[in-house]
């Protein structure tokens, strides 16, 4: 990470340095005012092909070629920093995601948590002062994220869905709460972790 800061850093002051070396040098060699040395530095950096000001001379076409290959090399490096900073950024987010997958696999005899509006913050306040470990369940991300809660004690996620419940370790779990809103979802996760208990209990029997 420090390695990709140094080069966003680098690159972001060579775009200033090409920025400033185009219009110094058109003010210069081609004598213009301040605004059409930044307009002719903007058309050649960019080399979007618009009318230039004035007619360059000799001496400002070999500064402008310059000035061209100079920018599309730092152009390409900015691209590339910027690609390995989003790949870095989304491998990060991926590795800390199955860190947190694995941490909460982990879980036994812990309590879920679905939903995290008023009564679901308290339940969670009272297991956390009672050292009880739980997951809440959760629909709004940046709710969860704004929260106390540590990333392995939160699941963003629709309760509602098997998949979900499995992913919190339902079947491993000791208690449920259920803690949304709405009644008839509260009905919903209840009978779904009813039946995977059920299966779990089904399945046990039959290994035996």
């Amino acid at each position: 990470m420090k390695s990709l800061r140094f080069k966003i850093i680098l690159a972001m002051s060579l775009m200033v340095i090409i920025l400033l070396a185009g219009v110094v040098g058109f003010k210069i060699i081609m004598d213009l005012n301040w605004i059409d040395a930044f307009y002719m530095t903007a058309i050649t950096i960019t080399t979007v092909g618009y009318r230039e000001v004035v007619m360059p001379n000799d001496e400002a076409k070999v500064f402008i070629i310059i000035l061209i290959l100079s920018s599309v090399i730092i152009l390409g490096f900015v691209v590339s920093v910027a690609t390995e900073y989003f790949i870095s950024f989304s491998s990060l987010n991926d590795l800390q995601l199955k860190r947190k997958l694995k941490k909460i696999k982990k879980m036994e005899n812990h309590t879920i948590v679905c939903g995290f509006g008023r009564n679901g913050q308290q339940a969670a306040q009272k297991l956390r002062e009672y050292h009880e470990e739980f997951l809440v369940i959760d629909k709004n991300q940046d709710l969860l994220e704004q929260s106390d809660l540590e990333s392995h004690q939160y699941l963003a996620g629709n309760a509602n869905e098997d998949e979900t419940l499995q992913t919190a370790g339902i079947d491993k779990a000791k208690n449920l709460i259920t803690a949304l809103p709405n009644d008839a979802e509260n009905l919903f996760i209840v009978l779904s972790a009813r039946s995977s208990a059920q299966q779990q209990i089904k399945n046990y029997f039959e290994s035996k």
